[in-house]
């Protein structure tokens, strides 16, 4: 995934990309990575070929400190960014109420993941390459 973030920062909008994130040691990795080849393609483009700042990908924040069940779920959260790279988390949760039906997770997914999704429902048509 490294090798193509760069790509992304230069040819997609940045409300339409989204950053699933599985765990802290594979997201430092994944920044760490993502810088290199970011330098390293840039370097290597020709002289007057401008590209723009990579854009600052933040540390997971603390989950914060919920009532229920712990829920061993592998998704940290979701990395989204405004019109000028700006990224914001959105932490998934780390726990979960007394499970009493399975829509009870369903409730929860939407509810914090619903700011995400509907910033990504809100965009135009993305452009076609035909």
């Amino acid at each position: 995934m490294p090798a193509t973030a760069p790509a992304a920062v230069r040819t997609v909008a940045p409300a339409r990309l989204l950053l699933l994130v599985y765990g802290d040691e594979d997201y430092r990795a994944f920044r760490e990575g993502v810088a290199q080849e970011y330098a390293t393609r840039s370097s290597a483009e020709a002289a007057g070929t401008v590209w723009p700042p990579l854009p600052r990908l933040p540390d997971i924040p603390p989950a914060p400190r919920t009532k229920g069940l712990p829920w061993d779920f592998p998704l940290e959260g979701i990395l989204s960014f405004d019109d000028r790279w700006r990224a914001r988390f959105t932490r998934f949760p780390t726990a979960v109420p007394r499970i009493r039906h399975v829509w009870t997770i369903r409730r929860l997914a939407r509810r914090e993941l619903g700011p995400v999704l509907d910033q990504v429902s809100q965009l135009p048509p993305a452009p076609s390459f035909t």
